[in-house]
C-alpha cells in the first residue's frame, strides 16, 4: 500500500494539500456555529475567549462587522469553499487512481511482451487476462481508498481539535470511547484479506471456465462437454456469489455496528454534557456536533480499511505477477550489434533443457546457407520445434552456440534479427482482421501487387473467391472463419512477404491437401535462392530434395544427408519412409 501510494508522489502531495485545505475549512465552518448560536441567544462575545474569542479577534482585525448577517455570508462562503476543494480532491483521486490502473497495466503487459514465452505457457494466458483486467482494476482502487482515508482522517483531525478547544476532558472521553467500540466491532468481523483473496480466486476460475469454454467452442460440442463447462461455471458463479456476499455482509455488519456503538457515545456524553460539566448551551451544542461528526468518520475509516483489506489480495497478485516476470530471464534482452541481412546460420554444439531439467537437445550441430534447404526429421518429441524456438530467440541454449554470418544471434539487436526471419508455425495465429492486414503483419508497407505474389504463391487465391470482400474480408478471432489448411496458406504467404533471409517451415502444410501442398512448395522452390531455407517435416515427401536432410533423435542429431544417402543407410530417416509409404 505504501507503494503504490507512492506513485506519482507529487500528485498524491496535491491530494493531501486540497484534503487538509478542505478538512481545515470544515473545521472552519463548524466553529462558525458557535458565534452564530451566541449571538442568536443575544450574548456580547467582545470580550469572549477560547474559540470563541479568536473568531471575534479575527473579525475585529479585518474589520468585518461581527453580526448575525455576515457570519452567516462568511459562514456559505466558508462551505463553498470547502466543496470545491473536496471536488477538486476527488478529482485529483480519480487521475491518481486510473492513472496507476494504467500504470499497472502498462508494467504487466509490457512486462509479457518483452519477458520469456515459456512464462505465458506456463501461467496460462486465462490467469495473465484476469490479472491484466479485474486485478489491477481492482488493484488501483486501493489508491483511491488511500488517499481517500487520508482525506478522512484529515477531516477527523478537524474535529478532533475543535472538540478539544471547547472541552478537553469530554474530547478524551470521547476518543477513548469511539476507540475501544471501533476496535470491538472491527476484530470480530472475520478478516476482511480472507475473503478478498478467496473473491480473487474465484475471478480467476470464471476467466478459465469463460476463456476455455468459448475458445474451445468447437471441440466443447464435438466431445459433449457442454454439461460439464455449464457445471463447473455453476459451481463457480455459486462461490463467486457466496464470497462477494460474505464480504458484503461483513462490511454492511461493519457499518451498522460501528454506528450503534457510536450513537450509544455520543448519547452518553449529551448525558454527560449536561451534568457533569458547566459549558454553555452553545458550547455545548458545537462539542456535540463536532462529536457527532468526528463518529461517523471513525466509522468510515473502519469500513475503508476493511474494503481496502480485501482489495489488497488483487494488488498483491499483480506485483507477485510482476516480479516474477522480472526474476525471468528474458532471452530477447540483450545484444545491440545491427544486422542488416543474413547469409549463413550455424547451429554449433546446440544444447537445451527447460526448467524440469529434462534434456530436450543434446549437441545439435548444422548450417545452412542462402539459396540451400536443409530439413530437421524425426519422430514427434525429438526436439525439432525446440530448434525453431532458439533460433527465434524465444529461448536461449544452455550450450553451444547460434551464429549468423558467425556473429552470436545473442548479440544481435533482436528486432533486427527476426527482421531477418520468417518463421510459418504448424498452427499459425491469425490476428482479428482482414486477410490483406494479416499477410502485412510483416511488412505493412508492401504494395497490392506484392501481397497478391505472395497470395498466390502461397495458394491463397485458389479460396480467395470464397471470401465475401476478398482482400478485405474480416477473418474474424484466430482466423475462425477459414479451415487450418486455409490458415497455413495465410502464415506462408505473410512469411513470403516479409523481407527475410531465413525462412522457417515448422510443418507448415500439415493440413493441406497434396495436390494444394505441391503447388505450394513448387512457389516457394522457385524462390529458393532468395532465402536460407530451414524446413521441419513429418511427412517426409515435402523434404525428399533438400540439399541436406538432419534426423533427430531424442534431441540428438543421428542422421544427415540427402534423401537417397539416408534411404540407403537403412537407419531412422529409412524406417520412417517407409511407415509413411
Amino acid at each position: 500500500m505504501y507503494e503504490a501510494a507512492q506513485f506519482r508522489p507529487w500528485l498524491g502531495i496535491g491530494v493531501v494539500v486540497v484534503s487538509f485545505a478542505a478538512a481545515f475549512l470544515e473545521g472552519v465552518g463548524l466553529g462558525l456555529l458557535l458565534p452564530i448560536i451566541e449571538i442568536t441567544q443575544s450574548s456580547s462575545p467582545t470580550d469572549a475567549d477560547g474559540l470563541l474569542g479568536l473568531f471575534v479577534r479575527f473579525y475585529e482585525r479585518f474589520g468585518i462587522p461581527f453580526t448575525l448577517e455576515y457570519l452567516i455570508v462568511s459562514l456559505g462562503a466558508v462551505m463553498f469553499l470547502r466543496f470545491a476543494l473536496s471536488f477538486v480532491g476527488g478529482w485529483l483521486r480519480a487521475i491518481l487512481g486510473v492513472s496507476y490502473q494504467r500504470e499497472l497495466r502498462e508494467r504487466l503487459f509490457d512486462s509479457l511482451m518483452y519477458g520469456p514465452v515459456d512464462y505465458i505457457d506456463e501461467v496460462g494466458s486465462d490467469d495473465l487476462l484476469n490479472s491484466f483486467i479485474t486485478e489491477t482494476n481492482r488493484a488501483a482502487g486501493i489508491v483511491m481508498a488511500t488517499f481517500n482515508i487520508t482525506e478522512i482522517v484529515l477531516r477527523g483531525g478537524v474535529y478532533l481539535i475543535l472538540a478539544t478547544l471547547l472541552s478537553p476532558v469530554l474530547t478524551a472521553v470521547a476518543v477513548v470511547s469511539l476507540t475501544v467500540s471501533t476496535l470491538l466491532v472491527r476484530y470480530v468481523l472475520e478478516p476482511a484479506y480472507a475473503v478478498g483473496d478467496e473473491v480473487a480466486n474465484v475471478n480467476d476460475e470464471l476467466q478459465t471456465v469463460s476463456q476455455a469454454s468459448l475458445q474451445g467452442a468447437r471441440d466443447v460440442r464435438l466431445f459433449n462437454m457442454r454439461e460439464e463447462f455449464v457445471d463447473r461455471m455453476h459451481e463457480s458463479l455459486d462461490r463467486y456469489v457466496t464470497s462477494n456476499v460474505r464480504l458484503r455482509r461483513n462490511q454492511a455488519a461493519l457499518q451498522n455496528l460501528n454506528q450503534f456503538a457510536n450513537v450509544i457515545v455520543v448519547f452518553g456524553l449529551v448525558y454527560a454534557g449536561f451534568r457533569m460539566t458547566s459549558l454553555s448551551i452553545a458550547r455545548l451544542g458545537v462539542f456535540l456536533f463536532a462529536i457527532f461528526r468526528l463518529s461517523p468518520v471513525v466509522n468510515q475509516i473502519n469500513n475503508r480499511l476493511y474494503t481496502l483489506d480485501g482489495q489488497l489480495p488483487h494488488l498483491v497478485r499483480v506485483r507477485d505477477r510482476l516480479e516474477s516476470l522480472a526474476e525471468r530471464d528474458a532471452p530477447a534482452t540483450g545484444g545491440d550489434q545491427s544486422i542488416r541481412t543474413v547469409r549463413r546460420v550455424d547451429f554449433d554444439d546446440v544444447s537445451f533443457s527447460y526448467d524440469s531439467g529434462e534434456r530436450v537437445l543434446d549437441d545439435v550441430s548444422f548450417s545452412v546457407e542462402r539459396g540451400e534447404t536443409v530439413a530437421l526429421v524425426g519422430p514427434s518429441g525429438a526436439g525439432k520445434s525446440t530448434v525453431i524456438a532458439l533460433l527465434g530467440r524465444l529461448q536461449a541454449p544452455d550450450a553451444g552456440e547460434i551464429r549468423a554470418d558467425g556473429t552470436p544471434i545473442g548479440d544481435l539487436d533482436v528486432r533486427e534479427w527476426r527482421e531477418r526471419l520468417a518463421v510459418v508455425r504448424q498452427d499459425p495465429f491469425l490476428f482479428d482482421g482482414t486477410l490483406r492486414e494479416n499477410v502485412s503483419v510483416g511488412n505493412r508497407n508492401a504494395s497490392d501487387r506484392a501481397v497478391e505474389r505472395a497470395c498466390e504463391t502461397a495458394q491463397v487465391t485458389e479460396f480467395l473467391p470464397e471470401l465475401p470482400d476478398g482482400y478485405g474480408t474480416e477473418l474474424g478471432e484466430d482466423g475462425v472463419r477459414l479451415s487450418g489448411g486455409q490458415k497455413q496458406r495465410v502464415a506462408i504467404a505473410r512469411a513470403l512477404l516479409k523481407d527475410a533471409d531465413v525462412l522457417v517451415l515448422d510443418e507448415a502444410t500439415s493440413e493441406l491437401d497434396s495436390n494444394i501442398e505441391q503447388t505450394v512448395y513448387e512457389g516457394i522452390r522457385s524462390l529458393e535462392s532468395e532465402y536460407a531455407t530451414v524446413s521441419i517435416a513429418h511427412r517426409l515427401s515435402t523434404v525428399d530434395d533438400a540439399d541436406r536432410i538432419y534426423t533427430l533423435v531424442d534431441g540428438s542429431v543421428t542422421e544427415v544427408g540427402t534423401h537417397d544417402q539416408l534411404l540407403a543407410s537403412d537407419g531412422t530417416y529409412a524406417e520412417l519412409y517407409a511407415t509413411q509409404s
